[in-house]
């Protein structure tokens, strides 16, 4: 591997992981929203009309599924955030920066 295809993958892989940053960013979100949500369907519930239990139990579902989603997303930014590391290595010895390097083992 050369250093140009190793410095292209690099920048590929930043860009996917600002895509999954992003991702996770909105996942996050939604998943305030859904938690807000069933409070307030459950509160409603409590006050007012049975109905808005079910709404509050389709809500928790809902939820689980991107949470589910959520820590896929999580892996995937992990994974990518592990390969830079490992390519930054790569550069550093091939540029003889041995001492920069974290690695301990």
């Amino acid at each position: 591997m050369n250093q140009t295809n190793i410095e292209a993958q690099m920048k590929a892989l930043h860009q996917d992981m600002k895509t999954l940053k992003e991702k996770a960013s909105r996942f996050s979100t939604i998943r305030f929203l859904l938690v807000i949500g069933v409070i307030f369907f459950i509160y409603q519930a409590e006050s007012s009309n049975r109905i808005f239990y079910m709404v509050s139990i389709i809500l928790v579902v809902v939820f689980l599924y991107i949470a589910y989603l959520h820590r896929q997303v999580k892996s995937k930014l992990e994974d990518k955030e592990t390969m830079i590391e490992v390519y930054d290595g790569i550069v550093k010895r091939k540029n003889e920066e041995w001492k920069a390097l974290k690695i301990k083992g």
